[in-house]
């Protein structure tokens, strides 16, 4: 565990990039950035949010209470891996019971019979409840048997809470410190003392720490604030330094859920999600064939309503066209489609290029062809693809309905056989020979097509 003192951190934005932590740039640029983003250095929070560090080099450094919660723990996390905290805890509690003893020494006689019939009553309560009853009705029977209120009973035990019997006495004797006159500003020391009473582990209560602090004051000389001002400095203490300290880091983990896939963002119609489903039932087709249907789906994901849907023998590209061109025939064109199992909607011919070219020449067909480079037709076999091939496929192409996009190396013949047809340059690297020890080149190839008719 962490000493208190450390959850007081100022840091450099050089001292936060060498720590690397998560949520927030790990270069002293990039922090600088984010510090000018959201104002961390605003003028009117100078003192609260940066101030200017005193020795070791001046400059400016940033309270921890700057960072994204995450990076916080985070970085309470580290700390604690690389500096064990001494045992402070004991040495806190044991300072406390030897202020709460000067202070009741220093009592007046009639507090320390106030004190001691606060004890009384307390002890009559634990006994009752030592004997079955429950808390609530013991408080009230004893509250109406020794003429106190039932709010002054509960005060009482919040002020032991936690405290061991042996220190009741000394710890319920009442105080009066500060109380005459107006109160002065924290004292430092005083504010340590009460931040580390509040964060250990045992989570004391506030009203303990302030009673304990009250003791403490009175034996070191601190003059204090009201109990109000100091609660709401333990108020804004961050969250993730509380949880880490009084709860433990699985606390302090709790507080940053894991992310879950949100659709609030989309709108109907902007995504779209297919995917099919085999029925677990055999039916007879109109052919004969006995099998199980296959059917595709297509959801929008925004609503999670089901668009449309097809029933086939099998899960083929026909099957999902048809099952989309529903959705665009009933709702219109979605945003963006997305498909489990991609492969199932794809369909693979192995065809020469004069015979699937017209196949699937359709006005909103897109060919892409990447055929040998001009000069290299014999790689894949001398009978494969011959030059005269690149003439009967330029010829082909410039009567098709669809369009087409074709790659190839930038060559003279290349530029004559396909004239007419639109043609960009673009710079390639060849990086075939790389693993051989060969150097890679730098070459220009031609993207032509008619996308532009």
């Amino acid at each position: 565990m962490l000493t208190p003192a450390q959850t007081d951190r100022w840091f450099t934005l050089a001292e936060l990039a060498a720590l690397d932590l998560p949520g927030i740039p790990n270069t002293r640029q990039g922090l600088a950035l984010q510090a000018a983003r959201e104002e961390w250095n605003h003028e009117a929070a100078e003192g609260r949010l940066w101030r200017r560090r005193q020795g070791r080099g001046g400059g400016i450094e940033y309270w921890i209470g700057v960072l994204p919660s995450f990076t916080q723990a985070k970085l309470l996390a580290k700390e604690a891996a690389q500096n064990p905290a001494p045992a402070r805890d004991t040495a806190l509690r044991q300072l406390s019971d030897e202020a709460a003893w000067q202070a009741y020494d220093r009592a007046a006689e009639k507090h320390k019979k106030s004190a001691a019939k606060r004890v009384a009553v307390l002890a009559a309560v634990e006994t009752l409840v030592a004997h079955g009853q429950p808390r609530t009705v013991a408080i009230m029977e004893v509250a109406a048997t020794h003429d106190v209120s039932r709010t002054a009973i509960y005060a009482w035990a919040a002020l032991v809470d936690g405290v061991p019997r042996a220190h009741w006495l000394a710890r319920l004797v009442p105080q009066y410190v500060g109380a005459k006159g107006p109160r002065a500003a924290c004292a430092d020391d005083a504010w340590e003392w009460l931040r580390a009473r509040y964060l250990l582990p045992n989570r004391p209560t506030f009203e303990a720490c302030w009673r304990d602090l009250q003791q403490v004051a009175a034996q070191k000389g601190w003059r204090l604030p009201s109990a109000r001002t100091l609660r709401r400095r333990i108020d804004a203490l961050p969250a993730t330094v509380v949880a880490w300290h009084r709860e433990g880091p699985d606390a302090t983990d709790r507080m940053f859920p894991a992310q879950r896939r949100d659709r609030s963002m989309l709108h109907a119609l902007q995504w779209v999600n297919a995917d099919g489903h085999k029925f677990d039932v055999f039916v007879k087709w109109p052919d004969g064939t006995v099998a199980r249907p296959m059917a595709v789906f297509f959801q929008d994901l925004y609503s999670g309503k089901l668009l449309t849907y097809r029933v086939a023998q099998a899960e083929t590209g026909d099957t999902f066209r048809l099952a989309f061109s529903d959705v665009v025939e009933k709702y219109g064109i979605p945003g963006a489609v997305t498909i489990d199992n991609t492969l199932a909607g794809v369909v693979i011919e192995n065809l020469p290029y004069q015979e699937l070219i017209p196949r699937y020449d359709r006005s909103e067909t897109l060919f892409y062809l990447d055929p040998p480079y001009w000069g290299c037709e014999g790689v894949y076999g001398a009978e494969l693809f011959s030059r005269d091939e690149f003439t009967r496929l330029a010829d082909l192409l410039r009567g098709i309905r669809g369009r087409f996009i074709l790659s190839l190396n930038d060559h003279p013949g290349v530029r004559q056989c396909f004239a007419g047809c639109d043609m960009e340059v673009v710079e390639t690297t060849y990086a075939m020979g790389y693993r051989t020890g060969k150097e890679t080149q730098r070459v220009r190839e031609l993207l032509i097509s008619n996308t532009g008719k």
